[in-house]
């Protein structure tokens, strides 16, 4: 059986019309550069309006504040002067530094953060180990009690 040279010519156009009808300045997928999309990105297909989402600001990332450093010209407060707390917790985070103390006298419970006041005593800094208080005249360190 001999084949008609249009059955032979046929295949070949095929293939061949579709290589022809890409011009230079078209690229394949993988090879297109970002500029290629800008209709895409100014008019999404899926968007019901047609139109480019609003810009979202890029939202400044808080810095921790720096912490200062307590007054070194306080001498350390002695037993009678301290504040007749005892430390039972502390709270350190990247936001947050607080003290939870425990009155002596009456066994209340109350907390304090950095740069908070009670009874004219100021928490100055919280270790992990310590809170630091300052009044007018004295600085208190504040540690857990020994365990018994």
């Amino acid at each position: 059986m001999k084949l008609q040279p249009v059955a032979i010519a046929f295949p070949l156009l095929l293939i061949a019309v579709p290589l022809l009808a890409q011009s230079g300045s078209e690229r394949a997928v993988g090879s297109r550069l970002a500029q290629d999309y800008e209709a895409l990105r100014d008019r999404p297909l899926f968007s019901p309006d047609r139109q480019a989402p609003a810009r979202i600001a890029a939202t400044p990332v808080a810095t921790p504040e720096p912490q200062p450093e307590p007054d070194p010209e306080l001498p350390e407060a002695t037993p009678e002067q301290a504040p007749q707390w005892q430390l039972i917790g502390v709270v350190r985070s990247e936001r947050l530094r607080s003290a939870l103390f425990r009155v002596s006298y009456d066994n209340s419970v109350f907390s304090l953060r950095r740069g908070e006041s009670r009874d004219g005593w100021t928490l100055t800094s919280v270790e992990p180990f310590e809170a630091v208080l300052d009044s007018n005249h004295a600085r208190a360190f504040m540690r857990f009690p020994e365990s018994q």
